[in-house]
């Protein structure tokens, strides 16, 4: 199909950076501020596809149902974006959300676990879905055993979010900033440990994926070891912090001491305030940004959180022959009517070269692209509010997804 595509930004060189100058494709300027350019580009478009930060979506989706054009996005649902359900259904109209990777894959994924557990007559039990974009091993070079290859602000935000899980019967509400207190360490790639820690709100997918009674549901994040300690002593620090404040004639090793009243240098009295020992891997990897510097912050920079970003991404980027690494795993367990258990799990691996098509790009943007390709095509009909789990959706798209050499595979097993 000759599909015409317009990039719609507020800094065009980007946008035609992306078109490249594809005879289909045009870039316009937009400020989604402005309602009325942003109602008549909508018009304009059977499609529309937000990749606006997630504050935006819920005002681009009502303008959506309002002209009666289909919406997808990569974000989680707002509960805002959920009361559309209605009026989109009214409108014909496909308000569809969070099909990226995580969340959008490990959905599909859990979806196809659920269906075989169902089929198989097995009772579920357990639903554990878990995911990480890291650096492949041979990419692995600094104290930190990661680097960004999406938004870092979005990286250090999402180590403040609350998380809400079951395991074994028991339900865990970490508020913000605690996910690091419940870290596991039974995963592994290619003999090498893995860590997850919580992430994000669990308990309310098991309604979304149809399943109920579940003694376990969890969603974790995917790193090296070491990240976990190492975020959860930044926020113990208060480096996270992102109220605004006047750092001018902050150095870094001031706010780096902001809590401490303890005489010393920085980083015996860090160790002493976080209570572990100054040679702790923790306390080298602070110093190794140069968060113990007599340096001076920049003025434009006014929250903690940003002055701690400004030394982070320059040290933690990759170079142009880099590779990232995706994992996702999605497991489920259940009890057949002989009392024998079933397990069924998904695992995603994906690598690639960061300068060229990253593995973690690739496997946000896949499905998205692939659901819009399907919905301009009429071969999605359903309509309403939705998240991919619903088959008329999930199962074309991973059905594509599996065209694009994407490795993902699923095995069935039944225990004793």
């Amino acid at each position: 199909d000759r599909v015409k595509v317009t990039v719609a930004t507020r800094t065009v060189e980007k946008g035609d950076v992306i078109i490249n100058g594809h005879p289909l494709g045009k870039t316009v300027r937009l400020d989604v501020n402005n309602s009325e350019h942003l109602k008549s580009l909508i018009k304009q478009h059977k499609v529309i596809v937000s990749l606006v930060p997630p504050k935006f979506h819920y005002r681009i989706a009502k303008l959506c149902v309002e002209n009666r054009r289909d919406f997808v996005s990569t974000s989680y649902v707002s509960s805002e974006m959920r009361t559309l359900h209605e009026s989109a259904l009214a409108n014909n109209v496909l308000i569809l959300n969070e099909i990226g990777l995580d969340p959008g894959i490990d959905h599909m994924l859990a979806m196809v676990s659920i269906e075989h557990m169902k089929k198989s007559g097995a009772e579920i039990e357990e639903l554990e879905a878990i995911c990480g974009a890291i650096p492949s091993p041979e990419s692995d070079t600094n104290p930190w055993h990661y680097k960004f290859s999406w938004s870092p602000r979005g990286v250090l935000q999402a180590a403040k979010r609350p998380a809400q899980f079951k395991v074994e019967g028991k339900v865990y509400n970490l508020p913000t900033g605690q996910i690091f207190r419940m870290v596991k360490n039974n995963e592994s790639y290619e003999g090498r440990p893995l860590e997850v820690y919580p992430n994000h709100d669990a308990l309310r997918y098991a309604k979304v994926f149809g399943v109920s009674g579940l003694k376990t549901i969890y969603r974790g994040t995917i790193r090296w070891p070491g990240w976990s300690e190492t975020m959860s002593a930044l926020l113990k620090l208060g480096l996270l912090d992102e109220e605004t404040r006047d750092l001018s004639n902050t150095t870094y090793r001031e706010l780096a001491l902001q809590r401490i009243t303890k005489n010393g240098s920085a980083r015996s009295s860090i160790a002493d305030f976080l209570n572990i020992k100054p040679n702790n891997p923790v306390i080298k990897r602070l110093e190794w940004i140069g968060l113990f510097e007599d340096k001076k912050i920049p003025e434009h920079i006014n929250t903690p959180l940003d002055a701690v970003l400004n030394l982070m991404i320059p040290r933690l980027k990759y170079n142009n022959t880099e590779t990232d690494l995706v994992i996702l795993k999605v497991k489920t367990r259940g009890k057949l009517r002989n009392r024998k258990t079933i397990q069924v799990e998904s695992t995603l691996i994906d690598k690639g070269i960061v300068s060229k098509e990253s593995a973690v790009s690739k496997t946000v943007a896949l499905p998205a692209a692939i659901a819009t390709s399907l919905i301009y095509r009429d071969e999605i009909r359903v309509k309403g509010s939705w998240i991919p789990t619903h088959p008329d959706i999930y199962e074309p798209v991973l059905d594509e997804l599996r065209k694009e050499i994407l490795e993902i595979s699923t095995t069935a097993q039944t225990v004793e």
